[in-house]
């Protein structure tokens, strides 16, 4: 985030206006089949917090930007 900001300035300032979670990754309900190395038992809440907290931590770094998902 950090580096994107860098390069590229804030949202207020020309920079990347949306962060999808797709970042983050995308669809937590089914990687129980396609991240059987990291998630074998399927997506529990503290993986939805988890995801929430990188979601903060997006808008911390470039407050004007939106960040959308994850998609469900």
């Amino acid at each position: 985030m950090k580096h994107l900001v860098k390069k590229w300035g804030t949202t207020d300032n020309g920079g990347l206006c949306y962060y999808y979670i797709l970042i983050l990754d995308n669809e937590p309900n089914i990687w129980f089949d396609t991240h059987l190395d990291v998630n074998p038992k399927g997506t529990k809440m503290n993986t939805v917090k988890k995801i929430l907290k990188y979601a903060a931590k997006i808008n911390e770094t470039n407050p004007s930007t939106l960040v959308v998902g994850p998609e469900e």
